[in-house]
């Protein structure tokens, strides 16, 4: 049986937790044995407790700290330090991902640690994210590292390999957040890895689909994962449509599930003719080009844009609060 682990701190019940109880839901349908560990803070847990939320019942553990500090602060600290608290092997997912198919078969290889190579919408082959360059300066750190990989996936395995990388993740974290006010995890966590010199394995595409980044990594996807901190779910998708059914209390399987994540129309940006023929959505395409909608949003995208601040460099992502880099 495989141990998953989420990482959830809002204080409140929000949107993360619908996003999470989503997510249980299909780890339960690919893999009914599945062990779930939801490690949160005391506030969280009493509020998921107080609304009787149904994502505590997909769960076999829940591990509450007491720490103080904001929720972006707390999900840092427990994400650095997992596995001090879980102790064996385990699979952490961030809560805006949803299983498709089983994953847990990665754990037959023999690396202490595997995770995605990072991708970005404006980057989608790997690579060392510009905007991280100044950051590793300030910090004194080697820059660019030879790989540079997404946490919002990880295999890991309770061993001396692994536990070399958490601790020095851990500590590299406190330091960045100090010296930079940033609390994203990523950026250490790839120069701890750089740091020890630890191997770790790259996880195919297929169990972390970034489908942000490109739609047709939906193709043979085992694990969907949304970008929901940063983009959010965008309306008219199927991923919104379950969230609100979710929020509204409407009785939700698995089969909800694969039923919308196999439908063919764009799992993000369904205003994309291109998205749409990639997705198999003919008849959306061709609406989506006659309406004009791609050009409306194109043109939305660069008022906004002339609107921003003009920096010198793009800013790093912060994190969201239940769990996200």
């Amino acid at each position: 049986m495989a141990r998953y682990v989420y990482v959830l701190v809002t204080g409140e019940v929000n949107l993360y937790p619908t996003l999470c109880y989503l997510s249980a839901l299909s780890l339960r349908g690919v893999d009914p044995a599945a062990r779930i560990t939801l490690l949160t803070d005391e506030p969280t847990a009493a509020a998921l407790h107080a609304a009787s939320h149904r994502l505590l019942p997909l769960v076999d553990d829940v591990v509450a700290i007491s720490d103080a500090g904001s929720p972006k602060l707390i999900s840092r600290v427990l994400k650095t330090t997992m596995l001090q608290r879980v102790r064996e092997p385990f699979i952490f997912l961030d809560v805006d991902t949803l299983a498709v198919r089983p994953i847990a078969d990665r754990f037959a290889r023999p690396e202490s640690l595997q995770m995605a190579l990072d991708r970005f919408p404006e980057a989608p082959e790997p690579v060392f994210p510009q905007w991280v360059k100044p950051l590793y300066e300030t910090m004194g750190w080697r820059c660019p590292t030879p790989r540079y990989f997404n946490s919002g996936v990880m295999f890991v395995k309770a061993d001396a390999a692994a536990e070399r990388v958490f601790d020095e993740w851990h500590r590299r974290w406190r330091a960045y957040a100090e010296k930079t006010g940033r609390q994203n995890d990523q950026p250490a966590l790839n120069s701890a890895i750089d740091a020890t010199g630890t191997a770790v394995g790259v996880l195919p595409v297929a169990y972390n689909a970034m489908v942000q980044v490109k739609e047709n990594f939906r193709r043979g996807a085992r694990l969907l994962h949304f970008f929901a901190d940063r983009y959010g779910a965008d309306e008219g998708t199927e991923y919104q449509k379950l969230i609100q059914r979710a929020q509204a209390g409407d009785a939700l399987s698995f089969a909800d599930i694969q039923q919308s994540m196999s439908r063919r129309w764009p799992l993000v940006e369904p205003w994309s003719v291109r998205r749409h023929l990639v997705a198999g959505s003919f008849a959306g395409a061709w609406r989506t080009w006659r309406s004009g909608e791609a050009r409306k949003h194109a043109a939305r995208a660069k008022s906004e844009a002339t609107k921003r601040p003009i920096r010198s460099a793009p800013d790093a992502p912060e994190p969201s609060p239940a769990g996200f880099d």
